[in-house]
């Protein structure tokens, strides 16, 4: 049996598009941040504090954003995990031993739709059937965002 040129295309296709889904949501997650005060010596990670609300004495250092890798769908609750670690990384650069959540929310970052379709088969001199048809499917890539503060609070590591 041959390769046949529409098989090869059709295999071509499909590694395609799993190559750039994969691209295309890994792709998203962001952190930025605002220096808004006195920048320290880094520390780890590990030991920056996330909290709801304020402590009682606190320095603000930076306003922080980060989000998660998009998902298909909706977002998920590792997603939020994810984004405040991508935050508690770039709070503990800039050596604050705090985080102050101001928002969590799931943020759109566009769509994905695949579609495959259309085949046809000819024979004979005189019969010839036609065929066709095609499948798709799509949905939004949805990531999760958590806004923050990064802080300084005196006394604490």
């Amino acid at each position: 049996m041959r390769d046949e040129p529409g098989l090869q295309l059709m295999q071509l296709s499909k590694v395609a598009i799993a190559f750039l889904f994969a691209s295309f949501v890994t792709g998203c997650a962001t952190s930025s941040r605002t220096i808004v005060g006195q920048v320290r010596a880094p520390i780890d990670p590990g030991d920056v504090e996330v909290y709801t609300s304020p402590p009682r004495h606190y320095e603000e250092i930076a306003l922080l954003d980060a989000s998660s890798v998009g998902s298909l769908g909706r977002a998920s609750e590792a997603g939020t995990d994810e984004a405040i670690y991508r935050m508690k990384e770039d709070a503990a650069k800039l050596g604050a031993n705090g985080i102050l959540l101001t928002g969590i929310a799931d943020q759109y970052g566009g769509s994905l739709g695949v579609g495959i379709g259309g085949f046809g088969v000819s024979g004979g001199r005189s019969h010839v059937t036609a065929g066709g048809g095609s499948v798709g499917f799509g949905g939004p890539i949805v990531q999760k965002g958590v806004q923050g503060v990064a802080i300084y609070v005196p006394g604490r590591r």
